[in-house]
């Protein structure tokens, strides 16, 4: 791989981690501020009823809509040329991330709102599948299945 596309791929790997530690820092500092706001707010019985059965079932989804959705755009873009390849990865690393932060953002909410413990668990939970997808090269290499032969070719 001659030093332009080194360069580019090496932009890639730090855009990614980038917006990778932009989505966590967002996420605890909003878990930081709800730790001080917890049990500010008076939930009515019908949001505590709504929340026990709606933090668990993003938790779920989030899980499994998160790898889903990530190795199908992974599977897409095995097809593409190099370039496109890490597009799509970088795509399919951001909507990943999405997903798990969006489920984080709701149990952070409700534990913000209730106070309750078992929301803050869920959101832990969530941070530390958040931080285990964590984008790095060397899944780039893996996971689009990239050969030393197509990085020799790359334009």
């Amino acid at each position: 791989m001659n030093t332009t596309h080194q360069f580019f791929y090496q932009n890639e790997e730090k855009l990614l981690r980038t917006i990778f530690f932009a989505l966590l820092a967002g996420q605890l500092l909003f878990f930081v501020i709800a730790l001080f706001l917890q049990k500010t707010f008076k939930p009515d019985s019908d949001l505590l009823k709504i929340l026990d059965y709606l933090v668990p079932l993003l938790l779920l989804a989030a899980i499994f809509l998160s790898g889903f959705i990530y190795r199908l755009m992974i599977s897409k873009s095995k097809k593409l040329p190099l370039r496109d390849k890490i597009s799509g990865y970088r795509s399919s690393v951001i909507v990943s991330l999405a997903v798990l932060e969006a489920a984080n953002i709701i149990s952070i909410t409700a534990f913000m709102i209730t106070g309750e413990i078992i929301y803050a668990a869920a959101s832990l939970i969530l941070f530390l599948l958040f931080i285990l997808r964590a984008p790095s090269g060397g899944k780039l290499m893996m996971d689009l299945e990239i050969t030393s032969e197509e990085l020799s070719k790359f334009e």
